[in-house]
């Protein structure tokens, strides 16, 4: 029996399905020419389906290559054999299950990496088995005997082997996933690439955990998302380029600030990561740790909206250091207002600082309130609209020679002790 493509004199030529003439189960997936089965893309046993490397005549058993074995579903309207229940990638050398994998509606939901094809790596060294013994030799009449040859030195012991790689994992194709007020995150494939979470959603959270994700290159999140999540924290994702917020989301206090000190900011680890840019009063009542760490290829950071109350980060310090790539930085109206301990130091590709009204305005109820701003060697503009720097007592400024433009109105009013300034623009120094 069976269902595909056919020539014009009815002889199956192209794709199609093979079935038992007895009892009309699909036996395989495969490719006809000439009435004549020419390859075959995928053996059917029962509730499994074994996928096949396409590369050609692998009618015969030994130029089969297989590189998925798992439950599925059949799809008639579509007829696609769809990947649905457990499941397990091939390595096409070894044909050990390298990675085993939950999938629903041919979405994976959850998998684990196999090591030649157990869940743990093991750390014995596998025995060597034992030689076979050779069988007596025939009896032979004795040589006469020679001079004892000269003693060898011991032979050197062979080196041992390399351990073989673990298998290299192919990045998959691009694929975008919508999350919306349905969603359930077991419902998230973990191949995706790009991340977007509608707006007024999955406010029911109180953790997030994008890690799992590892193959995510951007992430975008809407407006008024994650009120109750008290962390957030992205670590390790070396794909992840960009990261966007909307206004108002991992808040409980909209269009307002608060001041919680057990929530917490941190990205880190990060290898690719180019920008972060967020709305206005996300995360406004985080007072918590704000962490950026390791992130070699950051370029930007763009915290709410200049020109606009955004109040994000209210009560947290505003620490940014050893960021080789930062070219600048840009802090909306009112964000960061009342760090205690702002240090900016250590970015060499710094170009641009732009502030908001009272963006690092400082502390002005505790004197221990600092500025730290060292080894901009590349920074030539720093602006704000107003009330920057105001409330500081300590200041330490040094290695900052090449600024050019300064705009800082109403600023460093509340100095009280200035740390050794050296080799800063007079431009700057005149004003502290």
């Amino acid at each position: 029996m069976y269902h595909g493509e056919f020539n014009e004199r009815r002889e199956r030529e192209g794709w199609g399905i093979q079935y038992d003439e007895t009892s009309g189960r699909m036996l395989l997936e495969g490719i006809w020419k000439g009435n004549k089965l020419v390859e075959i893309i995928r053996k059917i046993e029962g509730t499994i389906m074994i996928e096949f490397k396409r590369n050609g005549d692998n009618t015969i058993a030994s130029n089969r290559i297989p590189l998925y074995v798992g439950e599925f579903i059949y799809d008639e309207s579509k007829e696609l054999f769809i990947r649905n229940g457990r499941g397990y990638w091939i390595d096409e050398e070894t044909r050990i299950a390298t990675r085993e994998v939950e999938w629903k509606d041919g979405v994976e939901v959850s998998g684990r990496d196999l090591y030649d094809g157990w869940y743990t790596q093991s750390t014995k060294p596998k025995p060597k088995p034992k030689p076979k013994p050779k069988p007596a030799p025939m009896p032979v009449p004795a040589p006469a005997p020679k001079p004892a040859p000269a003693p060898k030195p011991a032979p050197k012991p062979a080196p041992k082997p390399a351990p073989k790689p673990a298998p290299i994992r192919e990045e998959p194709a691009p694929l975008r996933f919508i999350v919306t007020g349905s969603t359930k995150w077991t419902d998230v494939s973990l191949q995706v690439t790009d991340l977007t979470i509608s707006s007024n959603c999955c406010n029911d959270l109180n953790a997030l955990d994008l890690n799992r994700f590892e193959w995510l290159r951007s992430i975008e999140i809407g407006n008024e998302c994650f009120e109750s999540v008290q962390t957030f924290k992205i670590d390790g994702l070396n794909r992840l380029k960009t990261i966007k917020i909307g206004y108002n989301s991992f808040t409980q206090v909209k269009y307002d600030c608060g001041n919680d000190k057990w929530k917490s900011f941190h990205i880190l680890n990060c290898e690719s990561l180019e920008s972060i840019q967020i709305g206005q009063y996300s995360f406004s009542d985080f007072a918590g740790d704000f962490e950026l760490k390791n992130l070699p290829q950051l370029q930007s950071i763009q915290i709410g909206t200049v020109g606009s109350d955004s109040a994000n980060f209210y009560f947290s310090s505003f620490v940014i250091r050893d960021l080789p790539n930062l070219q600048s930085i840009t802090l909306g109206d009112d964000t960061f207002r009342l760090s205690l301990s702002t240090i900016i130091e250590n970015l060499p590709s710094l170009q641009s600082i732009q502030l908001g009204f009272s963006a690092l305005q400082g502390s002005y109820d505790d004197d221990s309130a600092s500025l730290i701003m060292r080894n901009l060697p590349n920074l030539t503009s720093i602006t704000s609209v107003g009330w920057s720097f105001n409330n500081p007592r300590v200041v330490k400024l040094e290695n900052i020679p090449n600024l050019r433009i300064v705009k800082l109105p109403d600023s460093f009013k509340r100095v009280r002790s200035k740390k050794p300034i050296s080799n800063v623009s007079s431009i700057l120094d005149r004003l502290v």
